[in-house]
């Protein structure tokens, strides 16, 4: 039985509209999945700086502890030299020092106990962004599980689509084809049904020779935007 020029036409054009739903599907899914590693990187990147800041916090404890040891070393010192001095000038010079040491010791005993409690603030913090980030990392890696899987059994379904696909191509007239072909260069649906008289596409009316014509199952091009036009 030799099948129709006209329906195997149509049915190619109507088969890769289908067909470019399911790529558009897969344009979709891959823009998800790209969004999700970036939301992964940005939590390893928020993790990361998270760490980097504790750290500074604790060399800076560490600092500040190593300089109040060696202040509490200094005042050892003058104190034990201040019972040793034999006038009232050196006396007075080595008071001085350690006022001087014991001020330096208070603002440094201050800046720590600040440093302290930003320090264990900062781990609360911390803390709770590790088990809020953690959830939603394993809710971002049980999603991009499913996403490849979908991508996997969708390439598949498009890959067997594509091959039927030559199939219908072989049965439809030529010049149809070509001039098909040459068109889905330049837009994505070059072939479109008349609905309500005129092009579903542009919406540019069609006369009505036209439209008798097109009920003949006659292929014609619409006058607005030069797209093959059928009527079913």
């Amino acid at each position: 039985m030799v099948e129709n020029p006209f329906t195997t036409f149509i049915d190619l054009v109507t088969y890769d509209a289908a067909l470019r739903a399911l790529q558009q599907k897969r344009l979709s899914l891959i823009s998800e999945q790209n969004h999700l590693q970036s939301t992964l990187s940005l939590l390893e990147r928020n993790a990361v700086l998270a760490k980097a800041r504790l750290a500074d916090l604790r060399k800076e404890v560490d600092k500040l502890e190593r300089d109040l040891h060696e202040l509490d070393e200094q005042l050892s010192d003058k104190q034990r030299r201040l019972s040793l001095v034999n006038t009232p000038k050196e006396y007075m010079s080595l008071q001085q020092e350690i006022e001087v040491l014991e001020q330096n010791k208070r603002k440094a005993d201050d800046a720590l106990l600040a440093l302290w409690s930003a320090l264990e603030e900062h781990q609360k913090v911390d803390k709770q962004r590790e088990s809020s980030e953690s959830v939603e990392r394993d809710a971002v890696h049980t999603k991009l599980r499913e996403l490849q899987q979908n991508l996997a059994e969708l390439e598949q379904e498009i890959e067997k689509k594509q091959r039927l696909r030559v199939e219908k191509e072989i049965k439809t007239p030529d010049a149809w084809r070509e001039k098909y072909a040459m068109m889905l260069t330049r837009v994505e649906n070059p072939v479109v049904p008349v609905e309500n008289a005129s092009c579903s596409a542009c919406f540019y009316p069609i006369a009505q020779q036209d439209l008798a014509a097109l009920m003949r199952h006659k292929l014609l091009e619409c006058k607005g935007c030069y797209r093959i036009l059928y009527y079913l």
